[in-house]
Formats: structure tokens, C-alpha cells, sequence
């Protein structure tokens, strides 16, 4: 779940789009308007308690994980 305010000044939006392209699923991505850096949950409050808890009910706890150490960072840049 990637949930990124508008105009935070401290993460790039692009970061968001770029780590839910990059992400499994169940995944989901909420752009918030207005919303600086970490201010989600004090502008959106209970709604976004509930969106957080909607999604975590779907993820599957038994699933088998793929970790592997990135290639790339971020802006592109290879790693390793």
C-alpha cells in the first residue's frame, strides 16, 4: 500500500508511482491532495485507519516471499 501526499516536499511523487509499478500484488496507490509529508493520517484521520486495515485484510500472511536485494535505486542508478 503506497500512500503518498501531493504536495509532500521531502519524497518525490515519482518515488510513489515508481514503488507501486515496482510492487506485488495486492498493492494500491493513494494519492492524497493537499496533503504534506506524514500528514495523511492527521488529515485523513478514521478514513484513513480503515483504508490501511481494508488492505492489510487482503494480503495473504501464508504466501511464499521473493526477497532479493535491488539492482537499482531509485533514480536508476545500478547497484550491486
Amino acid at each position: 500500500f503506497i500512500i503518498h501526499g501531493e504536495q509532500d516536499k521531502i519524497t518525490r511523487l515519482e518515488n510513489a508511482f515508481l514503488l507501486y509499478k515496482l510492487a506485488r500484488q495486492p498493492k494500491e496507490l493513494w494519492l492524497q491532495p493537499g496533503v504534506a509529508h506524514a500528514q495523511g493520517f492527521v488529515t485523513y484521520g478514521l478514513d484513513y485507519a480503515r483504508r490501511v486495515l481494508d488492505f492489510l485484510e487482503r494480503v495473504d500472511w501464508q504466501a511464499e516471499l521473493d526477497l532479493h536485494a535491488p539492482t537499482r535505486t531509485l533514480d536508476g542508478i545500478q547497484v550491486g
